[in-house]
């Protein structure tokens, strides 16, 4: 990926799905630490919800998971210049 400020329209379409990656393992990322947050003191007034976010972060990554592992040998295997 160049170094100089590229609009992402601009970009190739692997360098658009490496930021792509990046970008959502963040998103995921932040989302387990919310959940793990709450795990230390679970909020008990509030379970049905604290579930249905849990399993809301569960079914994401699920998906991700499957498309992820679609791409992924189109995705390892580009060769780089």
């Amino acid at each position: 990926m160049s170094t100089v400020p590229v609009p992402f329209s601009k970009l190739e379409t692997y360098d658009k799905l490496q930021f792509s990656m990046i970008r959502v393992h963040d998103a995921f990322k932040a989302g387990f630490d919310s959940i793990m947050e709450h795990l230390e003191k679970p909020p008990l007034d509030d379970l049905p919800n604290f579930v249905g976010y849990c399993t809301a972060w569960a079914a994401g990554i699920a998906s991700h998971h499957d498309t992820e592992g679609a791409l992924n040998p189109a995705f390892c295997t580009r060769a780089r210049s």
